[in-house]
């Protein structure tokens, strides 16, 4: 007697775009907690170039982290797709783009301490939780 094994090959294809939804979501959470703790420690968030002037608030924190992790969730599924090694590919133009999104800008150092903070946190919540979600 044959046993039949029914598979649901949706299920298997949910379950990485489930993780990476909510590692995303977590990752903005994480932006917006390291936000509060440079606040709370004095920090005005205030940023200065030649093209003018800004204060990051918590909806440009959590809006920011949002669109770029966005666009590496894509950029990732798109050289997983292309190549064998797209992953790895992902992970070196991931620490790239944070290492270039740390130009220092005319800020007060505690800004640009707690900036760079955030940064960090978003890569390192980001980058294992896509890459990991298979």
């Amino acid at each position: 007697m044959s046993t039949i094994t029914r598979t649901h090959p949706s299920t298997t294809a949910v379950r990485p775009a489930r993780t990476r939804a909510l590692g995303l979501v977590a990752t903005v959470g994480a932006a917006l907690g390291a936000w509060l703790i440079g606040a709370a420690a004095g920090t005005d968030y205030a940023i200065a170039d030649p093209t003018g002037s800004a204060v990051i608030d918590p909806i440009a924190t959590a809006g920011t982290t949002l669109v770029v992790g966005l666009l590496g969730w894509a950029t990732l599924a798109l050289l997983q797709r292309l190549t064998r090694v797209g992953t790895a590919l992902w992970v070196g133009l991931a620490v790239l783009v944070t290492a270039a999104s740390m130009v220092p800008v005319g800020s007060r150092r505690r800004t640009k301490v707690a900036l760079v903070a955030i940064h960090l946190v978003v890569a390192t919540a980001l980058v294992p939780t896509l890459v990991r979600a298979r």
